[in-house]
């Protein structure tokens, strides 16, 4: 999704005039790329950005601030380049990571990592040994724990360090066998049953 913007963007800004003077063009850069437009700036493609692939991300996720920051140093890139295009005699460095992206690039969406993707796939993993009858329960009830706190379809992108804390601290909370003192209740029930034991 974010390097489907860049080459979309890429594409609008190649079309445009460039500078005439060094000077006007340094003029301009200077302030496209004050920290206060690159931010503002930034902000609008994320929101435009979201709104038209239908996805939500959670204000401060891991996810919202990678994203931040990729159109950042994508906003950057795109400034530089309409200057090198201008002044190709002037060098300044390129992002390595934007370097093969070109305004005709085709870029494959990837696939979206979710919380059951990643359980499952260590569950398949063959090197994993067999497990004893009473170990396979305790680690469905280990998994059943993270699925239903974080939400299976939750995309791992958008897990931080601030869910897995609060994760870490609802498990500190929860009695032992919680799933045998309390079969029908949630993790989040069974914390606060518990506390009363």
């Amino acid at each position: 999704m974010a390097a489907s913007w860049f080459v979309k963007a890429l594409a609008q800004g190649e079309g445009k005039a460039g500078w005439e003077n060094l000077e006007d063009a340094q003029v301009d850069l200077g302030q496209e790329l004050l920290p206060a437009n690159l931010e503002a700036h930034a902000s609008a493609e994320i929101d435009r950005l979201l709104a038209g692939e239908g996805v939500r991300l959670e204000p401060g996720s891991a996810g919202l601030k990678w994203l931040d920051s990729y159109l950042r140093r994508g906003l950057v890139e795109i400034a530089h380049r309409k200057f090198r295009a201008s002044f190709p005699s002037i060098a300044i460095r390129a992002d390595l990571e934007f370097g093969p992206l070109l305004s005709t690039s085709t870029v494959q969406r990837v696939a979206k990592i979710t919380v059951k993707k990643v359980i499952e796939d260590i569950q398949r993993d063959p090197t994993r040994g067999e497990m004893s009858a009473k170990t396979r329960l305790k680690r469905e009830a280990q998994w059943q724990a993270i699925k239903e706190f974080f939400g299976e379809d939750t995309n791992m992108r958008e897990t931080g360090r601030d869910q897995v804390r609060n994760f870490m601290d609802l498990l500190r909370r929860l009695p032992s066998n919680a799933t045998k003192h309390f079969p029908e209740a949630t993790i989040h029930e069974a914390a606060q049953l518990g506390a009363g034991l």
